[in-house]
């Protein structure tokens, strides 16, 4: 079933329209081809379901009052009005209402999936990726790096000073300084790059396409703005980072997050408020 979901996913918006008219249009045909003893008006569902589902509510509404005019005019044709000329409409109104509540509720079963997907995917604290979405991500970027060659780097971030802040302040203070920090990270790094926080105070940041020095420069950025934010809200935190790069190591994205762990570690170590980088360079505060 989830290869079909992803099959029809990855099926351009307008071939889908296009390919459920034509079945709508086949089915209203066999309508019209059996007479009037045989319905075929439970198969509309098919291409209304799909439609509905891919394609959205408003189009989904659309193509159920496509459906029933398909409907209506497959019985005209087939003579079903001979012995009362309301009986046609009437069944086209009663098909039309009930194919109207189909493609709502299968766009409102839709969202809810989405949903879902989202909930299991996403830390419900600062809304960025959860570490098991994080890793299945990971795990294909690494493939592709490996298959194709392309640089991929993972940057390990951790608050310096927050469980000071916590204690101080408050746990509610400290949720609110977890969702500015993954809000600035969101708003300077890339829509390619995948942000998560791993647990706790520490944040994990998948960056494709991007080497060790790149990724460097952009936490530079990326670390000057935080402690902006840090600084206007007045709280007293600090990032240690470690940046590990796979174009210089071969492994697992495990042995990936290990080593970029360790570096940020060893930022700490050096007195923290750093980043620290595979190719053993630090950058101080």
């Amino acid at each position: 079933m989830q290869r079909v979901r992803d099959s029809l996913a990855a099926v351009r918006p307008g071939v889908v329209l296009a390919c459920s008219l034509v079945l709508t249009v086949g089915i209203g045909w066999l309508d019209y081809a059996t007479g009037i003893y045989l319905s075929f008006a439970l198969f509309y569902l098919l291409p209304l379901g799909v439609v509905s589902w891919r394609l959205g509510r408003g189009i989904g509404v659309s193509m159920a009052g496509f459906a029933a005019a398909v409907g209506l005019a497959g019985d005209l044709a087939a003579g079903a009005g001979l012995g009362h000329g309301v009986t046609p409409v009437w069944n086209a109104v009663t098909r039309l209402g009930v194919f109207v509540i189909v493609a709502l509720i299968i766009h409102r079963l839709t969202q809810a999936l989405a949903a879902q997907r989202d909930l299991a995917r996403t830390d419900g604290l600062t809304g960025t990726a959860n570490a098991r979405w994080f890793a299945d991500v990971a795990r294909r970027e690494l493939a592709g790096s490996h298959r194709y060659g392309t640089a991929l780097t993972l940057a390990y971030v951790d608050l310096d000073h927050f469980k000071s802040v916590n204690d101080t302040m408050g746990h509610s203070v400290g949720d609110a300084l977890l969702r500015a920090v993954a809000e600035t990270l969101a708003v300077e790094l890339r829509p390619t790059d995948l942000v998560a926080r791993m647990g706790g105070d520490e944040f994990a940041v998948l960056m494709p396409h991007t080497d060790t020095d790149e990724a460097r420069l952009a936490f530079e950025r990326i670390r000057d703005r935080l402690q902006l934010t840090m600084a206007e809200h007045g709280w007293g935190v600090t990032f240690s980072v470690g940046i590990a790069s796979v174009t210089r190591m071969v492994g697992s994205i495990d042995d990936l997050l290990t080593y970029a762990d360790r570096l940020m570690y060893r930022a700490k170590e050096l007195g923290k408020d750093r980043i620290v980088c595979d190719d053993a360079s630090a950058i101080p505060a």
